[in-house]
């Protein structure tokens, strides 16, 4: 039996393998395959029955309403927050001098790693001799 499964467990995202499966794992098979597809269905694929929730956001230069909709209350939250700065808890940079915020932790924590070399990841390339080293991924394959 065959199944498609992850490549490893540090794959990126989307990275699948097909690979030939003892008889003792059909139904971990079985059942990783069944939780794929699962997860890969659209809740609402042919928005049957969906309650809409809208942005209720009116910029103050304009009479027209946000057009955003959402099948989710949280959707729209997060609209809000990302697009109209309503509800955000901005996060400051800790380092002394430096003002940069952001409406999310981990954009601080790309900005301190990045401008400021605070807990840094490095990535180095892969090729005998090379001394190439960069703070993202994408960076190494290029």
């Amino acid at each position: 039996m065959y199944a498609t499964v992850p490549s490893s467990k540090h794959c990126v995202s989307g990275a699948w393998a097909t690979v030939l499966l003892s008889p003792m794992c059909y139904s971990a098979a079985a059942a990783l395959i069944a939780a794929r597809l699962t997860l890969s269905v659209p809740r609402y694929r042919h928005d049957i029955g969906v309650t809409w929730h809208f942005c209720d956001y009116t910029a103050p230069d304009t009479t027209t309403p946000c057009q955003y909709k959402a099948k989710t209350a949280k959707e729209v939250k997060s609209h809000k927050m990302q697009r109209h700065d309503i509800g955000v808890q901005w996060h400051h940079c800790k380092m002394e001098g430096c003002e940069f915020k952001a409406k999310t932790t981990g954009n601080v924590k790309q900005h301190m790693s990045h401008t400021h070399n605070v807990n840094v990841v490095w990535h180095f390339c892969s090729i005998d001799g090379c001394t190439y080293k960069a703070k993202t991924v994408g960076n190494i394959n290029r």
